[in-house]
């Protein structure tokens, strides 16, 4: 008999929209009985991703490169920049809709606390936004802002539909190995710094009973 993946028994379960969302974190121990009753829609996959992605201890695997920018490149990314003037910080406003600018376009002095690398998809022009706007998918992650607090312990990854999805700020979990493997080493490396992603509490609509998150 073959063993079924942890991806085809939560796709039974919970559902193959489900199931694809939470792809980056299936080798999470018991994945399987964490999110049995987590509701079964993208959305609710969604939801819950940076608080499952948040359970994990990442540990960064070696790769053939430390440079973070060849490494964004590889993940799909043309224009990659270390924004350190603000010019180069702001230099992807003109990709956002006007509702949906970062606070981090009126702080001038943002590049000064933050190292800030921004990030372009290739296909930029032909990425339009979805009529149902999800943290991760295409257009949502189309344009990143990966932010570094200089003194070190926070990191932020800002999302292109800022203000309309839920923890635009979070994006990726803030973990920079969920956008490609090895990014988190690389950064730490290139800006000698080191940060610990932040404890992040269950959305509302959901709660924790012995390890098991519930949807209420």
């Amino acid at each position: 008999m073959v063993k079924k993946s942890v991806y085809e028994i939560i796709k039974k379960q919970n559902g193959e929209k489900f199931a694809r969302v939470l792809r980056p974190v299936l080798d999470l121990p018991n994945i399987v009985d964490i999110i049995k009753y987590a509701g079964k829609s993208e959305r609710d996959a969604q939801d819950i991703l940076p608080y499952v992605s948040s359970l994990r201890v990442f540990t960064t695997q070696p790769t053939d490169t430390n440079d973070p920018f060849e490494l964004l490149h590889r993940a799909g990314y043309e224009f990659v920049e270390y924004a350190d003037t603000l010019e180069k910080q702001n230099a992807i406003q003109k990709y956002f809709r006007s509702h949906e600018e970062l606070c981090t376009f009126t702080d001038p002095h943002r590049f000064e606390k933050f190292y800030i690398v921004n990030a372009v998809k290739y296909n930029i022009d032909s990425i339009k936004p979805s009529p149902n706007p999800a943290r991760q998918d295409e257009y949502g992650t189309s344009v990143i802002s990966i932010q570094m607090l200089k003194a070190g312990g926070r990191i932020s990854i800002k999302n292109r539909y800022n203000h309309t999805v839920e923890n635009p700020d979070n994006t990726f979990g803030s973990n920079p190995d969920e956008i490609i493997s090895g990014l988190s080493l690389a950064l730490k490396a290139k800006f000698n710094i080191d940060w610990q992603l932040t404890d992040i509490n269950l959305p509302a609509g959901f709660t924790l009973i012995q390890d098991n998150i519930l949807e209420i």
